[in-house]
């Protein structure tokens, strides 16, 4: 897909000199070790804690700013990613395009559908995708009807935005194992408009072939997977790891990995991402 992401990225997440370095540390360190683009918080929504009360969360756009910034000048792309709460997209977006015309030279957005956009009358898997309980403390609010209307909505705003901001196609991260998760995919994945990071972080190397199909049948024609730099596939296993996702096994060719996330790399990792982006530069990854 044009304008699609490639190579290796990373989230980062509030920004700060004591998790992240500077920004011209943080730039250099990226730089350094391969990394092609950088996924920068732009919005946060949940509705966690006591009450269930809903809440919108956005970093100081004038740091964020001096981040990407940094970034943009070491040669890196900035990505906005987002994590939108059912039924707020509008909120959302509108934080989502306010941000990137604060920090300017934005490449595309990067949105993180999850909990919320469940069907809360649908089986529970069986099984986590991620090894680990969701990213907020909450539980799935909506039905398939009003989640397949929620997420049309988001991309269509999202649709808009790109198209005023001329924007690259937006990527939509979620968890890995599709099969798994009563999401709305098919509104999702927009028509193939969108390209998919499916979340593939503590799973098996058969997990990780099921994750892959299970995207590409729901009709994501381009991913990215978003890998650990944390639990059991990190550190010197995180070799292993990528490699299971070119490893012959039927899986759709793969240009690219996003990590998560920067706070979480180790000295034992870089080096590890530093070779794969060598690779998939060259496209030597067999």
């Amino acid at each position: 897909m044009n304008g699609t992401p490639t190579g290796i990225g990373i989230y980062c997440r509030t920004l700060a000199a004591s998790t992240h370095g500077t920004p011209a540390v943080m730039a250099k360190r990226c730089r350094d070790n391969g990394i092609a683009f950088v996924a920068l918080l732009g919005c946060w929504q949940d509705k966690s804690g006591p009450g269930r009360t809903f809440k919108q969360r956005v970093d100081s756009i004038a740091r964020t700013r001096e981040y990407a910034q940094a970034c943009r000048d070491a040669g890196l792309d900035v990505w906005l990613w987002g994590f939108p709460w059912l039924g707020h997209e509008a909120d959302y977006m509108k934080a989502m395009v306010n941000v990137a015309h604060g920090i300017g030279g934005v490449r595309g957005f990067l949105h993180d559908p999850e909990v919320s956009y469940r069907d809360k009358n649908a089986a529970k898997a069986s099984a986590s995708s991620r090894g680990q309980g969701e990213a907020v403390d909450s539980q799935p609010e909506g039905t398939a009807l009003s989640t397949a209307r929620a997420a049309q909505a988001l991309l269509e705003l999202d649709a808009q935005a790109i198209a005023d901001l001329r924007l690259a196609p937006s990527g939509i991260t979620s968890y890995g194992m599709a099969d798994w998760h009563p999401l709305p995919w098919r509104q999702l994945a927009a028509d193939g408009r969108v390209w998919g990071s499916p979340q593939l972080y503590t799973v098996s190397p058969s997990q990780v072939d099921q994750g892959l199909a299970s995207w590409k049948s729901r009709g994501f024609s381009t991913l990215l997977p978003s890998v650990p730099t944390y639990g059991e596939n990190s550190g010197a296993k995180l070799d292993a790891h990528l490699a299971r996702f070119v490893d012959g096994g039927g899986e759709p060719t793969i240009d690219g990995f996003v990590i998560w996330s920067m706070p979480q790399t180790s000295g034992v990792e870089w080096p590890i991402l530093k070779r794969w982006a060598s690779m998939l530069k060259a496209k030597a990854c067999v």
